[in-house]
């Protein structure tokens, strides 16, 4: 019988042993989950505001396209000049200019 009660016992405590084991794994996995929940919220925030940038950005682009346009359509200022006068390439002020004719049509 004794070899029995040992066996009941080593058996209990192997048992113990585990689920102490089983309850830091579980916990390093809650650990885990949470900083990867943390990780991706940031992410999505992030990727809002960054949508968020791009259509300010976007809406600052069509309001200086529309002050090219008035330049060059009502004042009838050459890009050159232009250039000159906002320290921006010839290109850039066509592409805004473009762009704002585009955003009205």
């Amino acid at each position: 019988m004794p070899a029995t009660s040992t066996k009941v016992r080593a058996r209990e405590d192997a048992r113990k042993a585990l689920l102490q084991r089983k309850e830091e794994l579980d916990a390093e996995k809650r650990r885990r989950d949470e900083r990867e929940t943390e990780l991706a919220t940031d992410f999505l925030l992030g990727s809002q505001d960054r949508d968020t940038a791009r259509a300010a950005e976007h809406a600052a682009e069509v309001e200086m396209g529309r002050a090219v346009d008035a330049l060059v359509s009502d004042l009838r200022l050459q890009y050159a000049r232009l250039a000159d006068l906002l320290g921006q390439p010839e290109s850039e002020l066509k592409r805004l200019r473009q762009l704002a004719l585009e955003a009205t049509s």
